[in-house]
């Protein structure tokens, strides 16, 4: 389960939308289960 802020309902879809649709590449979904630490994974996500 994931929650947000009751304020800012939009901006929370939109995020969980984008997460949504980056998990579903499949290379990023490998990249990201054989990243090491938070950083690595920050930056897999922010090439998507």
């Amino acid at each position: 389960m994931i929650g947000g802020p009751e304020d800012r309902q939009t901006e929370y879809l939109q995020i969980l939308s984008l997460l949504t649709s980056a998990i579903r590449d499949p290379d990023l979904r490998k990249k990201l289960l054989v990243a090491e630490n938070p950083a690595q994974v920050l930056e897999l996500f922010s090439r998507f």
